[in-house]
């Protein structure tokens, strides 16, 4: 798992323990981070550990636009499993 699908699901598992919710907006801050958080975010989706809320993560294209370069998404159950895997095995290191 990369740099960027590790922090995706890091702010949504922040998230769910802050508010109950894995529902969460990101706001890339460039073209090069929004095709690499879109393509983590894509993987996530993939493979069944992320819910897609904006059009940009599954799009064939994307834009870069301001509208677009929001990254809106939450956990699947499953995803949260393996975020909070991930953050567990990161803190042992």
């Amino acid at each position: 798992m990369n740099k960027f699908e590790k922090h995706l699901l890091h702010l949504a598992l922040e998230n769910f323990r802050k508010n109950g919710s894995s529902y969460t907006e990101f706001q890339t801050q460039n073209q090069y981070e929004l095709f690499y958080y879109t393509e983590a975010a894509n993987y996530l989706y993939e493979n069944e550990h992320l819910i897609p809320h904006s059009d940009n993560i599954t799009s064939h294209s994307i834009g870069v636009l301001p509208d677009d370069m929001l990254l809106c998404y939450e956990l699947t159950d499953e995803g949260l499993s393996v975020a909070k895997s991930v953050q567990d095995k990161d803190l042992q290191r």
